[in-house]
């Protein structure tokens, strides 16, 4: 039985490549939205010339795919990361 990702696991899954770091995760800040109090994130940063579309790809088509309210969102070159 394969176990429900989180945040953590999602981050240990990351393919190896001298060209990137992952950072987090980090829980989110509380905010108004109740469901952003349980939010965690991962900062995933490569130079311009690396492939960063192709490697988040291949890292998430290995994620277990989860049941339930789980959201996953992708945010290229977001502007806070607060």
């Amino acid at each position: 039985m394969r176990r429900k990702p989180n945040a953590r696991r999602i981050a240990q899954g990351a393919p190896r490549a001298d060209e990137v770091r992952v950072l987090g995760p980090r829980r989110s800040a509380a905010r108004a939205d109740p469901a952003a109090a349980t939010a965690s994130r991962l900062l995933v940063k490569s130079p311009r010339v690396f492939d960063l579309s192709g490697y988040l790809r291949e890292w998430l088509a290995a994620v277990p795919k989860a049941k339930g309210t789980l959201k996953l969102e992708v945010d290229v070159d977001p502007q806070s990361f607060l």
